[in-house]
């Protein structure tokens, strides 16, 4: 049962998306600081996305000032995003909530104490997300007002590491990890210690390697659990670019039961990683726990102006994981671990990796209007611009209030970027049971799948058209409800000066379902202005 991760270990691929990849507002300058202020007006027949017969029309205007920062030195990489998105309508369909506040933060930082043995890591993120799927849920968290949660997350995770013997290495790291999903769900601290050693796979035909992983998890509401996991893999290094291992692995939980009563036994495990040159690479792992199964895996490809990328994670987690497999984290949902921490301390430790469809954001050509975020997501940040059209696939935050959860999730995406044309597909599954539920816990599953496709045309050096798409899907049969989320957006952009855009569109949504599925359609206009001072 590993509960945290080990990125950069043998066996457990890195590459995950630091925070601020695919954000406007993090567009890899080093050293900068700036405000900026997003002004957006948007008229809807269905302000509040009620049911049939409950709509009411109106208008919703955001004004969003943001800060965002990026700092680069040879002990020090951090970068910020932060913005506090007010939201008011012009209709609260008598429910006296005609005003709304959300705060959106998204925040890393590596330092490099000691360049080659020591870097602390730290992030955090704060974010308004979606509560129940099976609630009126939205791309744009202020578009409806029953159905959200302010998520918090926060991570320190000190790492010493080192080289033996060539390019053998071994690295330890205790991480701390606090999360509130908010809505009164119970927070949790974490706190994992966590190593892994590997011999020189540069001058031999053989190695081997080992890692292990103890955890403690408490809850606020006075649960608490404890275990760790173990594995050792001899491998064989037929080519220096291809490598397969095999071995043992052993695992303990005090609160995971197996079918017959055991919490810990040992298990097969084996690993294979193939990274043929800096644009390629697959890496995957398996083992078999008392628990079951569980295995990650992790594939990229960069070529001229194509990119593919795919994260694969099964086995369990610790239950306040946002998004896991949905666009946050992408790996195991792990959140700010995840997203930030893991994949620079994967990056110094050598392992390699990107984020799918990454290029698309250091391209001049997809990240030069502020629309960007609208088609291809934008979660560190998420904007009056994003929020449009942001990453929030309308996933219930922690909607199963469990503190173990068995997970299968996937992650895949490819994208294209031309001279004019930049095109973004990515599809996602997130399967979530129960492991060990709180007492009380009223929820024990819940299946999404879904995908979406954006498409932006540059018009002229100042101005392009956009349009994109999304679709989520939500199951849970221990409440017998189904869910289905439906977006089509499309918008123009104009930048008027280099420090302004201003953009106008329209979106549709629908919502459809069974059991307890809010069902409704909304079909706006919006204008915005995005500002940078």
């Amino acid at each position: 049962m590993s509960i945290v991760p080990v990125p950069g270990s043998i066996g457990a691929p890195a590459g995950i998306t630091p925070i601020g990849v695919g954000n406007l507002n993090a567009t890899a300058q080093p050293n900068t600081i700036y405000l900026g202020m997003r002004t957006s007006l948007l008229y809807s027949n269905n302000l509040n996305l009620q049911a049939s017969g409950q709509q009411v029309r109106g208008m919703m205007l955001q004004v969003s000032p943001y800060l965002n920062a990026n700092y680069t030195s040879q002990k020090l990489v951090a970068q910020a995003f932060y913005n506090l998105n007010f939201v008011a309508r012009s209709n609260d369909g008598g429910t006296n909530n005609k005003n709304n506040t959300y705060q959106n933060l998204g925040a890393a930082a590596n330092w490099k104490v000691n360049e080659d043995h020591f870097h602390v890591l730290a992030a955090a993120n704060l974010f308004a997300t979606n509560t129940n799927p099976f609630l009126a849920s939205s791309y744009t968290p202020g578009a409806q007002t029953f159905n959200v949660s302010q998520y918090s997350d926060l991570t320190l995770a000190p790492n010493l590491f080192g080289r033996i013997d060539g390019d053998g290495r071994w690295n330890t790291r205790y991480v701390a990890r606090y999360v509130d999903p908010g809505n009164n769900i119970s927070s949790s601290v974490s706190q994992s210690l966590m190593g892994d050693v590997r011999s020189d796979f540069s001058r031999r035909y053989v190695g081997l390697s080992a890692k292990a992983n103890y955890y403690n998890i408490n809850y606020d509401n006075g649960y608490g659990y404890h275990g760790g996991d173990a594995d050792l893999l001899a491998w064989l290094l037929p080519t220096r670019t291809f490598r397969i291992g095999a071995g043992a692995g052993y695992a303990q939980s005090d609160v995971l039961f197996n079918d017959q009563g055991q919490n810990s036994g040992w298990g097969p495990a084996a690993s294979v990683e193939w990274v043929p040159d800096d644009r390629t690479s697959f890496r995957a792992y398996w083992a078999n726990r008392y628990f079951g199964n569980t295995g990650n895996a992790q594939a990229r490809h960069v070529a001229s102006n194509w990119t593919f990328g795919l994260n694969y994670y099964n086995g369990v987690t610790n239950g306040n994981n946002p998004y896991a497999g949905a666009g946050y984290g992408g790996y195991g949902g792990y959140g700010a671990y995840g997203a930030s921490s893991g994949a620079m301390m994967g990056a110094q430790t050598g392992a390699t990796g990107t984020t799918p469809g990454s290029s698309l954001f250091t391209n001049p050509v997809a990240q030069g209007l502020a629309n960007r975020n609208l088609l291809f997501g934008n979660t560190a940040g998420n904007s009056v611009s994003s929020g449009l059209f942001g990453t929030n696939p309308g996933y219930g935050a922690n909607f199963l209030n469990s503190p173990v959860l068995f997970v299968d999730n996937l992650t895949a995406s490819i994208g294209y970027v031309g001279t004019r044309l930049g095109v973004l597909a990515t599809v996602f599954m997130n399967k979530q049971t129960t492991a060990v539920p709180f007492i009380g816990g009223s929820f024990n599953d819940l299946d999404q799948y879904g995908g979406s496709l954006g498409v932006s045309y540059r018009l002229d050096s100042v101005s392009s058209m956009n349009a994109g798409y999304r679709q989520t899907d939500s199951n849970s049969t221990s409440i017998n409800s189904f869910a289905r989320l439906n977006q089509l957006l499309a918008s123009w952009d104009y930048r008027f000066t280099p420090r302004a855009v201003w953009s106008i569109g329209a979106r549709l949504q629908h919502q459809s379902g069974t059991g307890t599925t809010v069902q409704y359609d909304e079909a706006a206009v919006f204008t915005y202005v995005d500002f940078r001072f």
